[in-house]
């Protein structure tokens, strides 16, 4: 989780907007939940799209990959059983044939179908169901994906109610890949008190 929450902390920094319309929803939900987390995190629909928006312009792993236990047929392409089948998240999450300017840092790509103005940021009448694979999917989905989307989430809220974030430098992050998906530098980051 420290790799995407860098990320995080240097996206909201470089997006103030987001980050106060982020903070806002944050106050509100932490003053209704009367200082409780768990409750807190419950009314925070933002911070949550934020970490779904990190892992798909930043995955920590760059792919997801199974062998079709049988025949299948994907857009036209028969796949053999025992096949490798491999999603790129790193391209996927930055395909303008799946997202809506895909270089924009945009939490709120991830609101529900149903919301007012909602879509989700995907192209009108495309399915969204596997648009957000960072984790895996199915029977094989990581095992610690809450534990993970909770730590980030907790942490970011914690940090948006005492700080203001603030980058030296808007220039987008050069990557590395040892392992997982990493900065090449780490990201220079100003924290101020509110």
């Amino acid at each position: 989780t420290a790799v995407p929450l860098q990320f995080a902390l240097y996206e909201l920094g470089r997006n103030p907007e987001v980050q106060e319309t982020i903070r806002e929803q944050v106050k509100a939900s932490w003053a209704q939940a009367e200082g409780n987390p768990q409750k807190a995190l419950q009314g925070v629909p933002l911070l949550k799209a934020t970490t779904k928006e990190i892992l798909r312009l930043y995955p920590v792993g760059i792919a997801v990959q199974r062998y079709p236990v049988r025949d299948i047929i994907l857009q036209n392409y028969h796949i053999p059983a025992g096949t490798m089948v491999q999603a790129c998240l790193y391209p996927l999450g930055r395909s303008r044939e799946v997202f809506e300017d895909p270089q924009r840092f945009d939490p709120s790509r991830w609101r529900s179908r149903q919301a007012p103005g909602g879509g989700g940021g995907a192209r009108e009448g495309e399915e969204s169901a596997f648009r957000s694979i960072a984790f895996g999917f199915g029977a094989r989905q990581c095992i610690g994906r809450r534990i993970a989307e909770n730590e980030m989430q907790l942490l970011l809220m914690h940090i948006l109610l005492s700080f203001r974030l603030s980058v030296s430098s808007c220039e987008d992050i050069d990557t590395t890949y040892r392992f997982i998906l990493q900065p090449e530098t780490p990201p220079r980051i100003t924290f101020s008190e509110l």
